[in-house]
């Protein structure tokens, strides 16, 4: 299920761009250091801008605004990371 998958990327780049700004707190320990390693391979910059490019995927969709569909739109994001 596409929109699945869309709705659980939005989440770990939400709680990417938390845990580099130190406001994971309801997360337990492992869970931080496991997000903070992964949060260092991407940058908070780049992961601001990925987490932007959900966003307009997301209005995209729900407008009917995008040439593509959903698996197509994830298929570009990930070519672009």
């Amino acid at each position: 299920e596409p929109h699945f998958i869309f709705s659980m990327i939005i989440r770990q780049f939400r709680l990417l761009i938390l845990t580099i700004d130190g406001e994971a707190d309801n997360l337990a320990s492992w869970q931080k250091n496991k997000l903070a390693g992964q949060a260092t391979k991407f940058g908070r910059e780049k992961l601001i801008r990925v987490y932007r490019t959900l966003l307009e995927i997301d209005i995209k969709q729900k407008t009917s605004s995008s040439p593509f569909d959903l698996n197509s739109e994830l298929d570009l994001l990930i070519l672009g990371l």
